[in-house]
């Protein structure tokens, strides 16, 4: 009977190893991927998703710390002067402190959903063996795509009208009820102005690497607006892409 030597055995194992590692792993539906990051091998795939969603995560909670910290100070510095001004400025204060708990609670509904789960995605994957390299990175793709839907929620239209209408019915009752039409118009402005300011600085970055991802095309207009620091001071930047 024919039997294989032991040599041949070992050519021809160590010949297969690479290829396993390099296994082709399903591939999300949407856009062609010639060119996508998606059109890489399973390793590059994996890496790629690691890094993007563990480089996300400090964006997201710079992003909820600094505005969480300005809402509830703002809440809270306004509650204070209660009762330290003129009495008939206590409903200003009262409205003002009402503005500022709303800005806070645009803030808490927008964090995405991949950023907790970002820093045990990247152990594991740190540790990925040819076993489980497909499992993960389906579980990378599935991250990355509930991430870009939760941060595409966080700008949604309806957040930008209901911003409005609360602060008009706000203005509305410092106008209407206490005859405050100035401050009433004035909280109004400073309410609608923070709070847009938060919905156009929330994080987009699983968005734009989920697109770069699939190798679809960006069609849609995203403005920002943040702080920005030069060598002459600091100041406001804006803009926009497309």
């Amino acid at each position: 009977m024919f039997r294989i030597p032991r040599w041949l055995w070992l050519v021809l194992s160590s010949s297969l190893a690479p290829a396993a590692w390099a296994q082709d792993c399903p591939r999300p539906q949407g856009p062609a991927t010639t060119g996508a990051v998606s059109g890489q091998g399973a390793k590059e795939r994996l890496a790629w998703l690691s890094q993007a969603l563990s480089a996300e995560a400090p964006k997201s909670r710079r992003w909820l710390g600094a505005w969480g910290a300005t809402y509830g100070l703002l809440t809270v510095g306004q509650l204070s002067a209660v009762g330290f001004t003129d009495n008939a400025a206590d409903p200003d204060w009262y409205v003002g402190a009402l503005t500022s708990a709303l800005g806070l609670a645009f803030t808490l509904v927008s964090p995405p959903e991949a950023q907790p789960a970002a820093p045990g995605f990247a152990q594991k994957a740190s540790r990925a063996t040819e076993a489980d390299t497909c499992l993960l990175v389906a579980e990378g793709e599935r991250l990355l795509r509930e991430g870009a839907a939760s941060q595409t929620r966080a700008r949604a239209w309806y957040l930008h009208v209901l911003n409005v209408a609360a602060n008009v019915g706000l203005g509305l009752v410092l106008g209407l009820a206490h005859d405050r039409w100035v401050p009433g118009v004035v909280n109004f402005a400073l309410g609608v102005g923070l709070i847009e300011a938060t919905l156009f600085t929330a994080p987009t970055g699983l968005v734009d690497a989920w697109d770069e991802y699939r190798g679809a095309k960006r069609t849609a207009v995203r403005f920002f607006l943040g702080p920005g620091l030069a060598p002459g001071g600091a100041g406001v930047r804006w803009g926009f892409s497309f």
